[in-house]
């Protein structure tokens, strides 16, 4: 986390199954994040769903792969992400109060052997 404080791009979280790079640029207080979510496993991630937490600090506008956002309004089916492909989420945001905290991404996924 911390490179990518100081770098425009780079990888947030790698394991056996998944990558997480990020790719920002900011002017004044908007920014523009595109995060990328790497399938690195031998078999497509099923079920995949991201959810940003939306601190009060910051006005946000969301988009990308289809199903791959969990709004938590309705039961998203979460969207499958194939052998070395990859989903995008692009961020929009706006900070509107000085802050001290990063938001948090939490990512829930199933494989097929669950």
């Amino acid at each position: 986390f911390s490179n990518l404080c100081t770098s425009p791009s780079g990888v947030l979280f790698e394991n056996p199954l998944l990558q997480v790079g990020v790719k920002h640029d900011y002017v004044g207080p908007q920014g523009r994040i595109s995060v990328f979510f790497g399938n690195l496993h031998s078999s497509p991630l099923q079920n995949f769903k991201v959810k940003v937490d939306q601190p009060d600090h910051f006005r946000m506008q969301m988009q990308g792969t289809q199903d791959l956002l969990d709004d938590g309004e309705y039961d998203s089916p979460g969207c499958a992400i194939a052998t070395r492909t990859q989903a995008k989420l692009l961020v929009l945001v706006e900070v509107t109060a000085p802050f001290d905290g990063a938001p948090s991404i939490r990512i829930t996924f199933e494989t097929e052997k669950g």
